[in-house]
């Protein structure tokens, strides 16, 4: 008997089903589809239960970085950023690590974490042929809508001197050439001292404004009637009142024009973001809490 050739045969057929592992395909496909198909939570379980079986397969990094776009869709921003991280650390550049760059980027700009943005995204951006132009342009654009966020202009305007969208750019740099026009906190302050309410209406909330004259009011009125009604105690308990309710008036006239600034400024961008069209689905639409784009912040 030819034992070589045996030998062989068996090597060839143990080879053939390792690489048609049926449960190993299987995990992953059905892994990969309920991902399509919009089932995070349950696509999570698959991913885990493939790097749990298979830890070694060559397969593993990007199985990983599937279960961390899943997280991001299900809005779990911190266990997102912990895979991403474990991806895209000290390593030798790659197209990969590049890609992982570029998603924990988009992450960190999602998330208003936009110093951290700033350093994956340069890394990533002038990446000598390791990502394809669209990811490019995106690291680009992403990195300067972060400068723009920190208050680097001149930073923002050299990150998209080429390769970028002409349509893009300008969208971007307008941020710089028509800066939005902010309301001073310490001038609303002051009118509500002088008037209670004036200081909201300055602000542009005008039920606000109303409605901080007329308890303001009421409550003086209550106190010049006690006092007229020669009833000192309660001439002083409504004075408390009153002043409680002034102190109030001043304060809140201030933070309503601090929201109204954030307000302008977070529809600014949140803009020129959209028009960009460079963010991920489960970016615009508002997967991930605490992000500007695409999510409407309260105020």
């Amino acid at each position: 008997m030819n034992w070589k050739a045996v030998s062989i045969s068996l090597g060839l057929v143990l080879a053939v089903n390792v690489c048609a592992d049926p449960t190993r395909e299987g995990i992953l496909g059905f892994a990969d589809n309920l991902f399509q198909q919009g089932e995070y939570s349950r696509a999570i379980t698959e991913y885990s239960r493939f790097l749990f079986l298979y830890p070694q397969d060559e397969r593993s990094d990007r199985v990983r970085y599937s279960t961390a776009m899943a997280f991001c869709w299900l809005g779990d921003a911190d266990r997102a950023e912990e895979l991403l991280r474990s991806l895209a650390g000290p390593q030798e550049k790659t197209e990969a690590r590049c890609s992982y760059l570029l998603a924990l980027g988009e992450l960190y700009y999602a998330t208003s974490r936009f110093q951290e943005a700033t350093g994956c995204l340069a890394e990533c951006s002038f990446n000598n042929g390791f990502m394809t132009e669209v990811e490019e342009e995106k690291a680009r654009v992403l990195l300067a809508l972060s400068y723009l966020r920190i208050g680097d202009d001149d930073m923002a305007a050299q990150t998209l001197i080429s390769d970028v969208d002409r349509g893009k750019k300008d969208a971007v740099l307008q941020l710089t050439r028509n800066p939005v026009r902010s309301k001073s906190p310490a001038v609303a302050a002051v009118l509500s001292a002088v008037m209670p309410g004036a200081g909201q209406f300055y602000g542009g909330r005008r039920r606000d404004a109303a409605v901080s004259l007329f308890v303001n009011a009421l409550c003086l009125s209550g106190v010049f009637a006690a006092l007229n009604s020669d009833e000192p105690v309660a001439a002083a308990a409504l004075a408390g009142i009153e002043l409680t309710f002034y102190t109030g008036n001043i304060y809140n006239a201030a933070n309503v024009v601090r929201k109204e600034n954030l307000r302008s400024v977070v529809n600014r961008f949140r803009d020129v973001e959209f028009r960009v069209g460079v963010f991920s689905e489960w970016a615009t639409q508002g997967a991930v809490r605490g992000s500007y784009v695409g999510i409407g912040q309260k105020f």
